[in-house]
């Protein structure tokens, strides 16, 4: 089984999306590092993880390419968002306000890494997940 990314563009910025409930690998600080390193060269702003039901709210972890984690900002909930009608998840209706649109946000590719990818950088599948 492969792993995949989505790429994700909004003003001039690019975004690395790991939806871990359609795949179920670890993804955190290592992981955005490996990414985002010049060996792999996707470059990128943010890598978003998620959804992740907490709370009975759907949320996300936010990376930033050094690994680091972060708070999302308005910006980075458009793309999720975006994202997750996309992919077909259920989500809240935007009210027409114009503070949830995602005019501007825009897929830009789809990733697959294939079994010798997931090795060499010894990326670990989740044995109990979601």
């Amino acid at each position: 089984m492969g792993l995949e990314l989505q790429k994700y563009e909004y003003l001039e910025n690019e975004y690395l999306i790991y939806d871990c409930n359609k795949y179920h690998y670890a993804f955190g600080t290592r992981e955005a590092r490996v990414m985002c390193s010049q060996s792999v060269g996707l470059i990128t702003k943010k890598v978003l993880v998620g959804p992740i039901m907490k709370d009975d709210e759907m949320t996300l972890q936010l990376y930033n390419p050094d690994g680091t984690q972060a708070q999302p900002q308005t910006e980075d909930i458009k793309v999720f968002a975006r994202y997750l009608a996309d992919a077909g998840y259920q989500t809240t209706p935007r009210s027409n306000s114009g503070m949830s649109s995602d005019d501007g946000v825009h897929k830009v590719c789809r990733m697959s890494f294939c079994d010798g990818f997931i090795k060499k950088y010894n990326i670990k599948e989740l044995k109990d997940c979601c």
